[in-house]
């Protein structure tokens, strides 16, 4: 049985399109929340903590997307040359769940919703 404060959404044909209706259905809400967290299914487990300093991060920032710093070194190779390691303090990898302030999300989500399929893209964008 599915508790009534959960609503179930269609999910789309990307991940784009699923966190998008998602948000359609958030922003019809009569008592919008003050934040949403976007998660992905690559990821499933975080730890509650984790979900607390992202929404801690978000109601003072708007955004907030964890990272973690990348260890190795990197470099990237093109078939044109070798090219240089990037200093080690420049790279982070990306995490999951990523909070945001529901109306900033939802006009990126809607204004980039065909073009960008990453969301932190969508709000710097």
């Amino acid at each position: 049985m599915i508790p009534e404060e959960v609503i179930l959404v269609k999910g789309g044909k990307c991940r784009q399109d699923s966190v998008h209706n998602a948000l359609v259905e958030v922003m019809k809400e009569k008592n919008i929340p003050d934040a949403v967290l976007i998660h992905d299914g690559a990821r499933p487990f975080c730890s509650s903590n984790l979900i607390d300093r992202i929404l801690d991060a978000t109601y003072r920032h708007d955004a907030a997307i964890p990272v973690l710093p990348i260890n190795d070194t990197v470099r990237r190779i093109t078939e044109e040359k070798n090219q240089c390691c990037r200093p080690k303090g420049e790279l982070y990898s990306v995490q999951t769940p990523q909070g945001f302030r529901p109306k900033l999300i939802y006009a990126a989500s809607s204004k980039e919703k065909q073009k960008i399929k990453n969301y932190r893209r969508c709000i710097s964008a």
